[in-house]
């Protein structure tokens, strides 16, 4: 037999899904991956095969940073008691809407130009249009 709330919630899940006091812990989860994804960003440019790509991956990590900087408004029954919706959502809350839905488009679009066909990186390609170029040396007939 269980203790029931009256939202339904037995007092054992209640004890778990309250947000205190791990609640910093998706902030630094959010900080540190975006933290991590700039740098692969930084990679990307420097060494990857699309440029775009990387400036994608770098949106997608100040999405991450931009959702950890903003916590999200308590919504849909969390913490426990919240409504579904709520009346006026906070500009903290609203900001980290933003960074996310901006981030997650952009990680999506980078999903479709890395899935692209690259050309070969321009070293690849000039080192071919060289080897292609040269002139082979002509063997003179024997007389």
């Amino acid at each position: 037999m269980t203790c029931r709330d009256s939202a339904g919630i037995d007092a054992a899940s209640a004890q778990i899904a309250r947000p205190w006091p791990r609640r910093w812990a998706q902030t630094v989860n959010f900080l540190f991956t975006g933290l991590l994804s700039l740098l692969f960003a930084v990679g990307l440019w420097r060494a990857g095969p699309s440029h775009w790509g990387a400036l994608l991956i770098g949106v997608w990590a100040v999405g991450l940073l931009g959702a950890g900087a903003f916590r999200t408004d308590p919504v849909s029954g969390y913490p426990v008691g919240t409504p579904d919706q709520l009346q006026h959502p906070t500009r903290v809350g609203a900001l980290h809407d933003l960074f996310s839905l901006i981030g997650f488009l952009a990680l999506a679009v980078a999903c479709f130009v890395f899935a692209a066909p690259q050309p070969p990186p321009s070293s690849a390609r000039t080192t071919i249009n060289s080897r292609s170029s040269r002139e082979t040396p002509r063997q003179e007939k024997p007389r």
